[in-house]
């Protein structure tokens, strides 16, 4: 969802902060011309595995089933 929401948009350029991501989303965007900065931070990792157990119903809504089927 987030890739294509970015290529919908046109967004020119993502940053994605953490050390793990599906590498086909970020092969896309590249191939499209988006500027793709990988920073792999844990930090990042860290915070974004807190809101997910946070606010777990919010990341199911708006996921919708690609959180089911990874366990979320």
């Amino acid at each position: 969802m987030c890739t294509g929401a970015m290529i919908l948009y046109g967004i020119p350029k993502v940053v994605i902060g953490t050390p793990t991501v599906r590498e086909w989303g970020e092969d896309r965007l590249r191939e499209l011309g988006v500027e793709v900065v990988h920073t792999r931070s844990e930090a990042c990792a860290e915070l974004l595995s807190r809101m997910i157990t946070q606010q777990r119903e919010l990341i199911r809504e708006d996921g919708g089933n690609f959180f089911a089927q990874a366990g979320v």
